[in-house]
């Protein structure tokens, strides 16, 4: 599609440590995202991204996470799930993300949970 930028295999470290309330989710952050940047197009860009979480006890890996920058500059912001390795064996951290572009930093507000995540449901299909 003209007009369209996609990016792939991009990985950086934000320039701010991940701090948390509970330090579990605090450690060394990564980001790995692929987009598709629609802006010629008068659009916005669509990303698939995870965070990982590193620290002495385990890690947390982001399942990918589908989110929007519209053109405006506005975010959709996301809602995503860590799941835990190493200490945090079992555990999934979920949360929202809502980048914060006046202080370059993610503003992420969670919960920790040691359960599964309830399934997807089933497509509803009127008769």
């Amino acid at each position: 599609m003209g007009g369209v930028v996609r990016n792939r295999d991009g990985a950086f470290r934000p320039g701010v440590a991940s701090e948390a309330s509970d330090p579990r989710l605090t450690g060394r952050l990564s980001l790995a995202v692929n987009f598709n940047d629609y802006a010629a197009l008068g659009g916005p860009q669509v990303f698939n991204e995870a965070f990982r979480i590193v620290n002495e006890e385990g890690a947390w890996q982001q399942m990918p996470t589908i989110g929007m920058n519209f053109a405006d500059g506005t975010s959709s912001g996301e809602v995503g799930v860590l799941v835990g390795e190493g200490a945090y064996e079992g555990l999934i951290a979920v949360f929202s993300n809502v980048p914060n572009a006046l202080t370059e930093r993610w503003d992420l507000h969670g919960y920790i949970i040691d359960d599964e995540l309830p399934p997807a449901p089933e497509p509803f299909v009127e008769e």
